[in-house]
C-alpha cells in the first residue's frame, strides 16, 4: 500500500498500491466498489473530496488525476 484515504462520512476507503491501481472499498463490509489503473508510476497520495464522490491521486509520474470514487 502506498496511499490511503477515507471519505468524510467514513463509509468509503480508497487504497493505492505499487500496482498503480486505485481501489475503492465499502468501509463497513470490505466489498470492493471500484478499481482502476490510474497512473504510470507509484501513487504517492490520495484524497477524497468533501462530498465523497471524487478521488484525487498524485503520482511519481508527476501527474495529479481526479476520478469518480464510485461509478453508479
Amino acid at each position: 500500500m502506498t496511499a490511503l484515504a477515507l471519505s468524510p462520512d467514513n463509509t468509503t476507503l480508497v487504497v493505492a498500491s505499487r500496482s498503480l491501481f486505485i481501489r475503492v472499498y465499502d468501509a463497513t463490509t470490505g466489498a470492493r466498489l471500484r478499481s482502476w489503473r490510474a497512473h504510470k508510476a507509484p501513487i504517492a497520495d490520495l484524497a477524497v473530496d468533501a462530498s465523497g464522490g471524487f478521488v484525487a491521486s498524485a503520482s511519481a509520474d508527476r501527474t495529479v488525476k481526479v476520478g469518480h470514487a464510485v461509478v453508479q
